[in-house]
């Protein structure tokens, strides 16, 4: 709500103005759901109300605050003969009730504050998930007070890690700019020191899962049979990963060429095994043939003779 700039009686700058247009404001937009402040509803410009209302009573802050804390006192004939009684009586008294109200009414609100921070620093000791930390945020803007800076700044560090993250687990940094696996596990563990759950963070943890799944696997092969599609499909896997494996991958990649040489050598030897047996029958059947040729030449000679 926007606030009143205004200067104080007789034109000149006031605290006690300040003060008592700071309490309008503050019952406005903490307690306007109960009967504080109930003079003060009814219109945007609620500022002018407070300023009517404090020329209504000469100036009289004690008697103007009072009247917005406790309107019905006032408004009601019974509750405002004995007030106005009390206070003639006891000339201190006005000021002691309007004080103690003022402090219970702020005192409740600052409580509530206190607790919706020491329940957010309580969240950020482990990693707050991005729902969890909307949810926070609704209530400091309810409240209207803004996330302490500390912790604001915990939030940006926070963020700038997951950054950086998302820098190292990209799958399309050339291969020798990767981190080792070590190198992840190390990251990982300064993620699990964050106090805010990123996507990138997730990823972080899937990926050294996904890494030494990868490693455990290639060890099983090692020594044992392992089809030259598998061994393939391994090779892939091991590239998606943006992890610098060393030599179990060029070990694996060697095991790979190798394999794919050997089968190629199969294929090009049957082949020509295959070609080979091919022109010896196409040569079986024309000896065949031409020895066919001969005995018909012969038996014809032979009708002829």
């Amino acid at each position: 709500m926007p606030r009143l700039i205004s200067q104080g009686h007789n034109g000149e700058d006031s605290a006690e103005l300040r003060e008592y247009l700071d309490l309008c404001d503050f019952v406005m937009r903490e307690a306007s759901q109960n009967l504080n402040g109930m003079l003060l509803r009814g219109s945007s410009q609620y500022q002018e109300k407070a300023m009517n209302i404090l020329t209504q009573f000469n100036f009289d802050y004690d008697m103007a605050k009072f009247s917005i804390l406790y309107p019905t006192v006032l408004l009601l004939p019974e509750t405002r003969h004995r007030f106005l009684k009390a206070i003639k009586e006891d000339e201190t008294l006005l000021s002691k009730i309007v004080r103690e109200a003022v402090q219970d009414l702020q005192g409740s609100k600052q409580d509530e504050i206190d607790e919706v921070v020491s329940e957010l620093r309580q969240a950020l000791t482990h990693r707050l998930k991005p729902e969890e930390l909307k949810m926070f945020q609704r209530k400091f803007e309810k409240m209207q007070v803004k996330i302490p800076d500390d912790v604001e700044q915990m939030l940006l560090d926070a963020e700038e890690f997951s950054k950086q993250v998302r820098k190292q687990i990209n799958s399309n940094v050339q291969v020798e700019n990767r981190l080792s696996l070590e190198q992840l596990e190390e990251l990982q563990e300064l993620a699990q020191a964050q106090c805010l759950e990123t996507p990138e963070l997730l990823k972080l943890d899937q990926q050294v899962v996904s890494a030494r799944d990868w490693l455990a696997k290639v060890e099983r092969s090692q020594g044992a049979e392992i089809s030259l599609k598998d061994l393939d499909k391994l090779v892939r896997s091991g590239k998606q990963l943006p992890v610098k494996f060393g030599e179990p991958f060029e070990g694996l990649c060697e095991r790979l060429n190798k394999a794919l040489d050997l089968q190629q050598r199969i294929q090009e030897t049957f082949k020509s095994n295959k070609t080979r047996g091919a022109v010896q029958v196409a040569t079986d059947q024309d000896i065949g043939t031409n020895n066919a040729k001969a005995a018909v030449h012969a038996n014809s000679n032979h009708n002829v003779y």
